[in-house]
């Protein structure tokens, strides 16, 4: 089903609408490593069905470059029932997550490090800019029964609630006073960083 609403929605883009670049680093690496690298799955020491999807080589071992739909990855990802990754207890990724993970793999699953953004923190919306950072960096191990730490952020209520105790900010900031957060990966980038900061100075709004 997913495969085929891909497929419907990429054959009614624009040509004169260009996608944004994917960037692998920033963009596909959190979602692998927060959703296929805790403890008994797909991490560098247990590599369970011998797949470690914490970087982009053993990553790069269930792609199929330029095609999504045949790819084990994208299989996986996509799939019902027992063959579903991640496995339940763990949150299905979201729409938005196997269609970025899709547009990566048919451009050629190219390992792009270091990309340059602009970082506007303006006018943040939680909708657009910071449910986006947390879904990919965050969601993976915080959900689920139970969630890391007993901190749950597939709701906005807790996501805001996190924010506002300054429990959030001071473990993606890498602070002396809280957990390094996302685990196990490097810091955010400091333009996402500066965004939830950003809200959170606005009030955490649901906007």
């Amino acid at each position: 089903m997913l495969v085929g609403s891909f497929i419907a929605f990429e054959s009614c883009q624009k040509e004169s609408l260009p996608e944004e670049p994917i960037c692998f680093q920033t963009d596909i690496l959190p979602i692998m490593v927060s959703n296929c690298t805790f403890s008994g799955c797909h991490n560098a020491a247990e590599k369970k069905a011998g797949y470690d999807m914490s970087n982009y080589d053993g990553i790069l071992t269930s792609v199929n470059p330029g095609k999504f739909a045949s790819s084990k990855l994208y299989k996986s990802i996509t799939a019902i029932g027992g063959a579903q990754m991640p496995q339940s207890p763990r949150k299905r990724l979201n729409d938005s997550q196997i269609e970025l993970i899709a547009r990566w793999i048919k451009s050629g699953a190219e390992n792009t490090m270091n990309c340059v953004t602009n970082c506007d923190t303006t006018n943040v919306s939680y909708v657009n800019d910071v449910l986006p950072i947390i879904n990919s960096n965050c969601v993976g191990c915080h959900s689920g029964t139970p969630p890391l730490g007993d901190i749950d952020y597939t709701t906005y209520q807790n996501i805001r609630s996190g924010a506002l105790q300054g429990k959030l900010l001071a473990s993606i900031q890498h602070a002396s006073s809280a957990s390094a957060m996302p685990k196990s990966s490097p810091k955010l980038p400091d333009c996402q960083i500066n965004t939830i900061e950003r809200w959170i100075k606005n009030g955490a709004p649901n906007n």
